[in-house]
């Protein structure tokens, strides 16, 4: 059985993810196990920190009774000629998806700490985002296969889009995912935010 564990869901200013980044991205080296060895700086400074400009960003995060992250997740507004948007747009288009592309929301990145997870922490921080956005849909990519995190949007009404997308360079396997936010919402008794 899980311990019982206090936590604050919190929204942070795009200022506060960049005077904070490096404790979220701590956050993310635990939760995706990254070699102490390997620097997180790129992924600070080309996600974290560069994506806190863009159009409809979002971050939400789940502190302790100290006001330690203990885990977050953020996204934004999908645009073309951004990376992830024009990545994953010719598989989509492919498959007959493209309309997901249109007015939608990028869940981009979503960590919690392994020690706090069983918590309730993940799935209040995905439905405090996506309750606060306007966008009519909501995409992500997850890695491919049965794993936790599939498991738990597959749950909460994501449906598969792309089930096997390599990403260019890379050699692991993605899929990709899509929210029809209207229909999440009508479930969940969520009011469009105003």
């Amino acid at each position: 059985m899980i311990p019982r564990l206090e936590y604050t869901i919190v929204d942070w200013s795009p200022e506060t993810v960049r005077q904070r980044a490096m404790e979220l991205g701590e956050v993310y080296r635990q939760a995706f196990d990254i070699d102490p060895r390997n620097t997180l700086q790129p992924f600070v400074d080309n996600a974290l920190v560069r994506h806190t400009d863009y159009d409809g960003y979002r971050c939400v995060v789940a502190t302790d009774d100290t006001g330690n992250a203990l885990g977050f997740v953020y996204g934004y507004e999908s645009a073309p000629g951004r990376w992830w948007h024009d990545t994953v747009r010719p598989a989509l288009v492919e498959r007959g998806h493209a309309g997901w592309l249109r007015d939608a929301f990028e869940y981009v990145e979503f960590a919690v700490v392994p020690e706090v997870q069983g918590n309730g922490i993940g799935s209040r921080l995905h439905d405090t985002i996506l309750a606060q956005t306007r966008c009519a849909s909501a995409l992500l990519s997850t890695n491919a296969g049965p794993n936790p995190a599939r498991d738990m949007y597959l749950r909460r009404g994501w449906i598969d889009l792309v089930p096997q997308f390599v990403y260019p360079g890379g050699n692991r396997t993605a899929m990709l995912m899509g929210l029809d936010l209207a229909a999440w919402r009508q479930r969940n008794g969520i009011a469009l935010p105003a």
